[in-house]
């Protein structure tokens, strides 16, 4: 565990290990309660570096995707039934 010296009190906690491939790390901020408060996480996998995305990123990422595929869906409804009332008048 490595903790920053200073105001920041940052400290960087290596959560998970498969050596030598991946490694999980999490930035933690020490709160003025002494509880350690989740900041971000970063993998390292074979060499890169790279930052998860948060929870947020993630579940606004499938809000978007299901929005999109929804209104696709409801878009074609109301076209097959806008067609099918003017076939009826025919």
């Amino acid at each position: 565990m490595f903790r920053a010296t200073g105001d920041a009190s940052t400290q960087y906690v290596l959560q998970d290990a498969q050596p030598p491939h991946l490694f999980v790390i999490r930035q933690e901020t020490k709160t003025e309660g002494g509880y350690d408060m989740p900041v971000a996480a970063y993998y390292i996998l074979d060499g890169t570096v790279y930052q998860s995305p948060s929870l947020y990123d993630v579940f606004y990422s499938r809000f978007v995707r299901y929005y999109y595929g929804i209104r696709g869906g409801m878009t074609i409804e109301l076209n097959t039934r806008v067609y099918a009332a003017e076939a009826m008048w025919f």
